[in-house]
Parts: structure tokens; sequence; C-alpha cells
């Protein structure tokens, strides 16, 4: 039986995964001498949050909740 989250359900998490994609579709944009170091950069961060949101939400305590 799998562990059941329910940051699925949360809407900031569904606003987040639309943040990943767009910073993905935008950092395609970018000239090739960006793509290296901005580009990887903003994609790291806005995957942070989405991850961030999911791990928080796993948290058992209030306490330990809010910290993420």
């Amino acid at each position: 039986m799998f562990l059941q989250l329910g940051h699925t359900k949360l809407e900031v998490y569904s606003i987040a995964k639309q943040v990943v994609k767009e910073c993905y579709l935008v950092t395609n944009t970018f000239p090739a001498d960006e793509r290296y170091v901005l580009t990887q950069q903003m994609k790291r961060a806005a995957l942070s949050v989405q991850l961030n949101i999911a791990e928080g939400s796993s948290r058992k305590s209030d306490i330990e909740r809010n910290r993420l």
C-alpha cells in the first residue's frame, strides 16, 4: 500500500506545478550563452518550491508542516 499524500489537492501545489511548466517554456527561449547558468538556476528554484510543498504536506505535525 502506498502512502497517500494530500499535496496534489492543494491549490498552491497546482500553481507551483504550472510555474515550473512556464519556467521551462520561458527558459527554452533564452540565448544559448544563458542556458547553462541562469536557466538551470531558474529551473531548480521553480522545482524546489513545488517539492517543498509536497514535502511539507507529508509532515505529521503542524509545527513541521509550517516550517516548510
